[in-house]
C-alpha cells in the first residue's frame, strides 16, 4: 500500500512539473514571438499540446524550405494541358495531387475550376516557383489556395463567388475604400 506522499508524487507532481513546463513555453512564446495569452483553466496537458505546436508553427519559417518541384522526381515533365488528352490530363493532375497529399499540401483552389486551369497553375506557377517546408512529419498542411486577396487579376476570378460577395469590380476598385487600388 502507497503512502500520502508516493500519491502526491506520481499525480501532482506530475501535474505541477506540467504546469511549470506550461508556464515556460508561455514565457518564452511572449518574449520571443510576442504571443499574449490570457489566464487559461485549461487542463495543462491540453495547454501542453497546445503551446507546444505554437511553438512548432513559429518554428516553421526557420526550417529549410525545399521547391516544389522537389517532389516530383527529376525526370518526371509536365506539358502544357493542350498536349494533354482529357484521360493524361485527369492522371497527371490525379499524380500532382497524390504527391500533394503525401506531403501535407492542400490544394484549396475553387472547386469550379476548370482541370485545365487547374493543372496550368499548379505546372507553371505552383510546381516551379513554389517552397514548401518538410513539415509533414510534424502534423502541419501547407494550403495552395491561389488568392493574393486582388480580385481583378485572379485567374480564378471567373469561377469565384467571393469577388462577387466583396465588391470588387473589373477595374480594379477596392471595395473597402471607395478608390481605385493599385496592386503593390
Amino acid at each position: 500500500m502507497s503512502d500520502f506522499n508516493d500519491v502526491w508524487k506520481d499525480e501532482d507532481r506530475d501535474n505541477l512539473d506540467l504546469e511549470l513546463e506550461n508556464q515556460a513555453l508561455e514565457l518564452d512564446l511572449t518574449l520571443k514571438r510576442g504571443f499574449e495569452f490570457d489566464e487559461t483553466s485549461a487542463d495543462p496537458k491540453l495547454q501542453n499540446k497546445i503551446l507546444k505546436s505554437y511553438e512548432l508553427y513559429e518554428d516553421l519559417d526557420e526550417q529549410p524550405k525545399r521547391p516544389m518541384r522537389s517532389l516530383f522526381p527529376e525526370e518526371c515533365i509536365f506539358p502544357s494541358a493542350v498536349q494533354l488528352s482529357r484521360k493524361e490530363l485527369s492522371e497527371k493532375l490525379a499524380y500532382i495531387l497524390e504527391i500533394f497529399s503525401y506531403n501535407n499540401i492542400d490544394v484549396a483552389l475553387n472547386r469550379k475550376l476548370p482541370d485545365e486551369s487547374l493543372y496550368t497553375y499548379l505546372t507553371t506557377e505552383v510546381i516551379p516557383h513554389e517552397e514548401t517546408f518538410p513539415a509533414h512529419d510534424k502534423g502541419f498542411t501547407y494550403v495552395i489556395d491561389g488568392c493574393d486577396g486582388y480580385c481583378p487579376d485572379c485567374f480564378q476570378k471567373d469561377y469565384c463567388d467571393t469577388k462577387d460577395k466583396i465588391g470588387w469590380d473589373e477595374e480594379g476598385a477596392d471595395p473597402d475604400s471607395g478608390d481605385d487600388a493599385v496592386k503593390n
